[in-house]
């Protein structure tokens, strides 16, 4: 098979385990089937040939809507978060805060990454009483998605955010509130 394309002279990364890199790809019909070395990639015979100049192509990215300094420091090695982002229950949330606040001086905040994405197992979100029981003597504060933070009460305290408190004056701003009218963590 003769490829149609041949990109060489680059630094692409692969998406095997290791991300290894290759300096040169074959194209055949809009789909990659080779990488390996210029030399080998241009023995080849491709009708075509481009020389990228040293350039990195990375694998197929698709745009998950990434803010990449949070996703960053949502990784494990940047230490800095609890990280939530796979955890599917209120319980599995509260372990994992536990766990940091075992480990954290009181007082400290307890930060977490991004929290999955999907409905969690209780179908609902943590509130200020699941978060008080997993970390009293901590402030904590969830990252839940763009607008939305979930906290508890160490840190509703912090803020000043009490069943007196009114909604932000931004229109999207929003406290949410239980039956009672006090304040569930939950901050829009």
């Amino acid at each position: 098979m003769r490829p149609d394309l041949v990109l060489y002279n680059g630094n692409f990364v692969t998406a095997d385990p290791a991300f290894s890199r290759r300096q040169a790809v074959a194209i055949y019909q809009d789909r990659f089937v080779a990488a390996g070395s210029d030399a080998d990639m241009r023995s080849l015979g491709a009708a075509r040939e481009i020389d990228l100049r040293g350039r990195t192509v990375l694998p197929g990215l698709i745009d998950n809507h990434t803010h990449q300094l949070l996703a960053g420091l949502d990784t494990p090695a940047a230490g800095v978060k609890v990280n939530v982002a796979s955890l599917q229950s209120i319980d599995e949330i509260t372990a994992a805060l536990r766990d940091r606040a075992a480990r954290t001086p009181p007082g400290e905040w307890l930060v977490t990454s991004c929290m999955y994405r999907g409905a969690l197992r209780e179908g609902r979100f943590p509130n200020r009483h699941d978060l008080d029981l997993a970390a009293p003597d901590h402030p904590v504060y969830i990252f839940q998605s763009g607008k939305n933070i979930i906290v508890n009460s160490y840190a509703l305290r912090l803020a000043g955010i009490d069943r007196h408190t009114p909604d932000p004056i931004e229109p999207e701003g929003h406290i949410v509130r239980d039956a009672d009218g006090e304040p569930t963590g939950h901050l829009i």
